[in-house]
């Protein structure tokens, strides 16, 4: 997977929460993007990711 560049967005507050932001290619297929947010001086968690196909009627297999 090839890293893509998300600089502004890379780390950001929101309603007292902190959020990160990575975001990827996958051999020109998929963009991958994985968010992470943090609050409430680290009790509340979050992770989620996002798998988005550049083309339509792709079939996706989590292995």
């Amino acid at each position: 997977m090839t890293p893509q560049d998300v600089t502004p967005w890379q780390t950001f507050p929101g309603k007292g929460m902190r959020f990160e932001l990575e975001a990827y290619d996958w051999n020109g297929t998929v963009h991958v993007s994985h968010l992470s947010m943090r609050g409430l001086f680290g009790l509340m968690k979050m992770d989620t990711l996002i798998c988005t196909p550049y083309a339509k009627d792709i079939t996706m297999a989590i292995l």
